[in-house]
């Protein structure tokens, strides 16, 4: 592989004059906030990307939530240098390996990797198809994308469960904010309707 096979992961969005502010190559969105090189720092250039002081995450995600979605990659800026490497696929997840054998110093031929002819083994299951010399991609693929809906469904059931608790924590704070007075009037009242 050389630096030019992986820089043409990046897609359509970073050929020609990019805008080196674009937090997401894929969906070309620009950060709000101005982030420096955290090689040169400076403001950041093309060439920093070029140089492979920044970088795009290359993990594979599906395109959108509906089931069937062609897998696509993530995209996010991140430092070459930073710790874990994207925030939402750190070196670990696999898809950026190619990244972490740079940082390391290891040479790009050596490295079989990008989202297309990379694959790491997840499961003991996909190891198995892997070594049987079976691994289907479109299979692997869709095990993506249900990880992904599951992921996204656990958020949702989340965001629900914390809506119910503000809700509960809202009702408990308005009860103990009402004054001594008020509650023992509404006491009185209820003393004198069961007399």
């Amino acid at each position: 592989m050389t630096p030019e096979d992986l820089l043409s992961q990046y897609g359509k969005h970073f050929e020609g004059n990019m805008n080196p502010h674009t937090r997401n190559i894929r969906t070309s969105k620009e950060s709000q906030q101005k982030h420096h090189c955290t090689e040169c720092r400076a403001s950041p250039k093309k060439s920093c990307y070029l140089k492979f002081h920044l970088c795009y995450c290359l993990e594979l995600v599906p395109e959108s939530n509906k089931p069937g979605a062609s897998m696509v990659i993530c995209g996010e800026r991140f430092g070459l240098f930073s710790p874990k490497g994207c925030y939402t696929h750190p070196y670990c997840h696999g898809g950026n390996e190619v990244f972490k054998n740079l940082k390391l110093g290891k040479a790009l031929d050596h490295v079989e990797s990008g989202p297309h002819i990379h694959f790491e083994a997840k499961t003991e299951e996909d190891e198995e198809d892997r070594k049987e010399g079976e691994f289907d991609m479109a299979k692997w693929e869709q095990k993506q994308r249900e990880k992904e809906e599951q992921r996204i469904l656990k958020k949702k059931k989340d965001g629900e469960a914390m809506k119910q608790n503000a809700a509960l924590l809202k009702s408990h704070k308005s009860h103990k904010s009402r004054k001594p007075q008020q509650l023992a009037g509404k006491c009185a009242g209820f003393a004198s309707k069961r007399k």
